[in-house]
């Protein structure tokens, strides 16, 4: 668990709008240091509808990033993907326009280096892959978060997280007041302390075999005791990540699009 992330606190940011024409999606500088260019698509990571970018972060690393718009004038509620462990996969990418035609200006990024690059997207401007290394974590969910709230096409407020197994974790375990809502698909986090007080739905499945049904049965119980606005829906079967199984990831990705309809786009 990164349960050292509890205790921290990420005070979020709006993105600054000029009156004279509507701002760069791609702005050159967002909050902390950060820099953001256009980048082009990774090899084999060329999915439709996602625009790349580089967030250049003032430690000297760098993160790629995709991004994908609603069409329409905008602004758009904006929501942050968060992986895995293993990184940032296509098969991940591929189902984010989804939330783009929901509505929904999605980046995804890594913030992790893949653990491996043939299958997952490389970021090699980032240090080797060390799910343990809390402050590089830490660091790579502040700049996706910063960046997103200074979208050019982003609406000022609360931004919605998908996080995914480990990013599920790590959505979690980050106590940010700049996030509205937070879907967490088959992970948890360290324990009611550590979040703060967005709504959270939680799914899985109930045959996980990299995270046990019964600890994440466990977290939301305690997150319901300690007064917490939770909910879940689990899946019978086998499988990790509800949002990408087949059998249950249209069912998912209606759902987590429905939760953050009601948290996070009607604010």
């Amino acid at each position: 668990m990164l349960a050292a992330v509890a205790v921290v606190a990420i005070v979020g940011c709006s993105s600054a709008r000029g009156t004279d024409k509507e701002p760069s999606l791609v702005p050159s500088s967002v909050a902390n240091g950060l820099t953001t260019r256009s980048a082009t698509a990774p090899p084999g990571f060329d999915v439709p509808g996602a625009q790349w970018i580089s967030i250049d972060r003032p430690d000297g690393h760098t993160q790629l990033a995709a991004i994908f718009v609603p069409a329409g004038p905008g602004p758009f509620p904006t929501v942050v993907y968060l992986h895995g462990v293993s990184g940032l996969g296509r098969t991940q990418l591929q189902w984010l326009p989804r939330l783009a035609d929901a509505g929904y200006l999605v980046l995804a990024g890594c913030y992790l280096d893949a653990a491996d690059p043939t299958a997952y997207l490389p970021c090699d401007g980032l240090p080797p892959n060390d799910p343990m290394d809390v402050t590089n974590t830490l660091n790579g969910y502040d700049a996706l978060v910063r960046t997103a709230h200074g979208l050019g096409a982003a609406r000022p407020g609360p931004v919605g997280i998908v996080g995914v197994s480990f990013g599920a974790e790590v959505a979690l375990g980050v106590a940010d007041e700049s996030v509205g809502a937070i879907v967490a698909d088959s992970g948890y986090g360290p324990g009611p302390s550590a979040v703060g007080d967005a709504p959270v739905l939680l799914l899985g499945l109930t045959d996980d075999p990299r995270v046990p049904h019964d600890e994440v049965v466990a977290y939301e119980a305690a997150m319901v005791a300690a007064g917490k606005p939770i909910e879940s829906h689990y899946y019978a079967g086998t499988g990790h990540v509800a949002t990408i199984v087949p059998t249950t990831a249209d069912e998912a990705i209606g759902r987590t699009i429905a939760f953050l309809g009601q948290h996070l786009k009607e604010r």
